[in-house]
């Protein structure tokens, strides 16, 4: 436990000192100035997408731009003869970056919005959206190098995985979306606004967990591959 808080400690001081934080509240702040300037009914529909959009830079990205920066830092290399466990090393970035994009979204919608919806269903589809897409981020920076070569694919690939955004407008509404890793929290989203009934929560909740317990598994292994015996597929 004690190396795991450590290490908690020393991911916050690392994205504090990259202004990791500057960079989440600028982009809360044009998010809310975007909303303040929508009618009601129109935040309604843009506000789930907007949280469901907003969790990618916090996440993803950022998580991205702390691996890379171990990578060139030797850090990785050393953590693969260190006591600290893969497991420690992944849960401390998961944790303070799903926390960081949860913070950041209830200040937009509190700021944005108001206070009244349900703040429990936001709260849970940012805490989903969170995990998913910090480990989506593993999953895929573990590849590369440097942000140069990770950005296209990486880009890429976050765009087929928030292709469910769509229905929110009606714009392009699939049957096949249910099968989306990201659904369930953008249900989570929606349901700040209009409840859910039993069988969509009991699919967000369910469904977003397997699809946590599954890319854990993934991430595991990508970590092991690429940096504990570092292969270099590209």
């Amino acid at each position: 436990m004690s190396r795991f808080v450590a290490t908690l400690r020393n991911d916050v001081r690392l994205q504090l000192r990259y202004g990791f934080y500057v960079a989440g509240a600028f982009v809360a702040t044009i998010w809310i100035a975007i909303l303040t300037q929508m009618p009601p009914d129109g935040v309604r529909v843009a506000l789930p997408a907007f949280l469901f959009l907003n969790g990618l830079t916090t996440t993803f990205f950022f998580v991205a731009g702390l691996v890379l920066f171990e990578k060139r830092e030797g850090v990785l290399a050393a953590l693969v003869v260190t006591p600290l466990r893969e497991g420690e090393y992944l849960a401390a970035k998961v944790t303070t970056l799903t926390l960081l994009a949860t913070l950041e979204g209830l200040v937009i919608v509190l700021l944005g919005w108001g206070t009244e919806l349900r703040l429990g269903p936001i709260v849970l589809g940012s805490l989903i959206v969170g995990v998913l897409y910090t480990l989506f981020g593993f999953l895929v920076v573990f590849r590369y190098d440097s942000i140069n070569e990770f950005l296209l694919p990486g880009s890429l690939f976050m765009t087929v995985v928030q292709l469910p955004v769509f229905s929110s407008f009606g714009v392009w509404d699939a049957p096949y979306f249910w099968l989306w890793p990201t659904k369930g929290a953008l249900l989570m989203f929606q349901a700040g606004f209009a409840p859910l009934g039993a069988v969509e929560w009991a699919y967000a909740l369910l469904y977003s967990g397997l699809w946590i317990a599954v890319l854990v598994g993934f991430v595991r292994r990508a970590f092991r591959r690429f940096v504990v015996r570092g292969e270099g597929v590209r």
